[in-house]
């Protein structure tokens, strides 16, 4: 199951919901929780001991962030879309832009928001939840094949794995964040063909 929560008492009822599926069915698949906007500890526990899986959304940090900073007192701002805290618990997330509720739908930028945290004023939100390059990276990419249960297929350029991914026109890892969401793809691989060219892909290894 795949529940919307975002505010901390939609996030309890999901929870406590999980809990009772799980004690009447303890072999059921991982279940998710999409967006977790507002999670306290006890809620990151409660995740991390039933192993869900979390889809989240950095770039409405970048995009809605005003809003939260209008609309939020400290202590929610604090627990504000917590992916250090998240990862931290050994949670499983999934990074996902939610378009078309966003306008920038870049992983790249996704991507930039976790890390740098600042919404469209400059203002940063919840510094201490910054998550870096590498851990980002993997929320977008192992992080959403496990959690649609593809993590087999898709997800890493591993032995047996589809050759799906992305040549960008310089690596991105030493970056900043403003730097990384302006990198330019330079090829685009799904199941090992170049989807400009139609050109297969010698990738033997990773077919």
């Amino acid at each position: 199951m795949a529940t919307h929560a975002i505010g901390d008492e939609a996030i309890s009822l999901v929870i406590a919901t999980y809990e009772q599926l799980y004690q009447a069915q303890p072999d059921a698949p991982r279940h998710r929780i999409e967006h977790l906007g507002l999670p306290n500890r006890e809620h990151l526990r409660r995740i991390a001991d039933l192993g869900l899986h979390v889809v989240t959304q950095p770039i409405f940090i970048k995009e809605l962030g005003r809003n939260f900073r209008q609309s939020l007192d400290d202590a929610f701002l604090a627990d504000c879309y917590p992916f250090r805290s998240m990862l931290d618990h050994g949670i499983n997330i999934a990074f996902s832009t939610d378009a078309p509720v966003v306008k920038d739908l870049r992983p790249l930028a996704c991507i930039a928001a976790a890390m740098d945290r600042t919404d469209m004023d400059g203002e940063v939100i919840s510094p201490n939840e910054k998550i870096g390059l590498m851990e980002a990276l993997e929320c977008y990419t192992v992080g959403g094949a496990r959690a649609n249960g593809v993590e087999g297929k898709v997800g890493s350029i591993s032995v047996g794995n589809s050759a799906d991914l992305v040549v960008l026109e310089k690596s991105p890892i030493g970056l900043k964040a403003t730097d990384l969401e302006n990198l330019q793809p330079t090829g685009v691989w799904r199941r090992g063909r170049n989807e400009k060219s139609g050109v297969a892909a010698d990738m033997n290894a990773a077919m």
